[in-house]
Parts: structure tokens; C-alpha cells; sequence
């Protein structure tokens, strides 16, 4: 058979192939503010979410290896990763955390898709409008990857109509299945606990 890669490539495929129900609009508008949003996922907030979990969460798991270990880790890097640097970039992340040169960015980034989430949902209850679609599926793991990192404050506070949209996605089936069902509990676990220790360095980057 043939191989397809790529996630949104492999999202638009399946409801291509089992298109009930279908998660691309029908109405043209709509479909090119879905595909908006599936190109930012694929540009800006994947290369986002790792480098954020790294610098909150991973380089506090990765320490306990000891230095051999992590050095081991660090060099099985794949050459074909999340960038063509990213090897240099993740030994940035777990040596320096939040103070990375790039923490700041990284971080403004993220909160501005979260804005702009915020600003979308004002003309429907979804992100692309009336209906439940893949802008929505594609953008969900990144919002619950700053749920487990005990980051939720940064919609539960000012974003009243992203914090709507969270509690619909998180109580789909399809949540638990997806996403709850496939993360490991000690994962989860760090997560939870260093994501909620460096909350506070998040905030300061946010309120600087």
C-alpha cells in the first residue's frame, strides 16, 4: 500500500476516504479558515509546543539520567527532526531552561495563537465557524499539552471563550480515546509537576 505522511496531510486524507462525518467544511470560507489554521499548526505551533515542553517538563526527566546518559540521548537525535538544528536547540533547552535565548519567543508565540483562538471563537462556537472540524482537532493537542503542563491560566483568566472551547473539546469521546488513552502515567506525572513548577517563569515571560 501506499505510505501517507505528514499529520495534517494524513487528517485531510482520512476524512477524504471516511468522510462521515466530514471534518473539512463545505462552504469555502470556511474550509480556508480551517486550512489557516492547520498551516499554522504545521508551521509555528508544533515547532512551539516541543521546545516549551523541553525547557517546562523534559530537561528535569532528562537530568536524571546523569551526564553520560543524557549526552546519549542527545546525540540519537535524528538529523530530520522538528528542525534542521534542532540537536544544538534541545541541549539549549534542557541546560538553560526558560532562560534560552529563544524562551521568550517561544512562549509570546504560543500565547498569540492562543489570542487568536479567542478571537475566531467570537464568530462561532468553533474555530472555523458552526461546526467541529479539523482546525479544531489540529489545534487540541497543543492546548492539552499546557493543560498537563499546569498552564491552563493562560486562557482560564482572560479567555473566556477559549476556556468554553477546552471544556467542549475535553468532554468529546474522542478526548479520552485520542489523547488520555496514549500518555503514559509517569509522563503525565512530570508534566504535571515541573510544568507547574516553571508556570511562574511562563507568567514572568508573558507579563514582561
Amino acid at each position: 500500500g501506499t505510505v501517507i505522511v505528514e499529520s495534517t496531510v494524513i487528517c485531510e486524507y482520512l476524512d477524504e476516504v471516511f468522510p462521515d462525518p466530514p471534518l473539512i467544511p463545505a462552504d469555502p470560507v470556511q474550509r480556508a479558515k480551517m486550512r489557516c489554521w492547520t498551516k499554522a499548526v504545521d508551521e509555528e505551533v508544533h515547532r512551539a509546543c516541543g521546545p516549551l515542553t523541553f525547557m517546562a517538563s523534559h530537561r528535569h526527566t532528562l537530568m536524571r539520567l546523569g551526564p553520560e546518559k543524557l549526552e546519549e540521548f542527545l546525540q540519537s537525535t535524528p538529523v530530520d527532526s522538528v528542525t534542521s538544528d534542532w540537536n544544538v536547540r534541545k541541549r539549549g533547552y534542557i541546560e538553560q531552561g526558560f532562560d534560552a535565548p529563544d524562551a521568550s519567543r517561544i512562549v509570546h508565540l504560543y500565547d498569540r495563537y492562543l489570542a487568536k483562538m479567542e478571537a475566531d471563537l467570537a464568530g462561532g462556537p468553533w474555530l472555523a465557524g458552526d461546526a467541529y472540524t479539523l482546525a479544531d482537532a489540529g489545534m487540541t493537542p497543543y492546548l492539552a499539552r499546557l493543560d498537563m503542563l499546569q498552564m491552563q491560566a493562560m486562557w482560564t483568566e482572560s479567555r473566556p471563550r477559549l476556556t468554553d472551547w477546552f471544556a467542549r473539546i475535553k468532554a468529546r469521546s474522542s478526548y479520552a480515546e485520542a489523547i488520555d488513552r496514549w500518555i503514559p502515567n509517569h509522563l503525565r506525572s512530570d508534566l504535571n509537576t515541573f510544568g507547574g513548577r516553571n508556570w511562574p517563569s511562563v507568567r514572568d515571560i508573558l507579563a514582561a
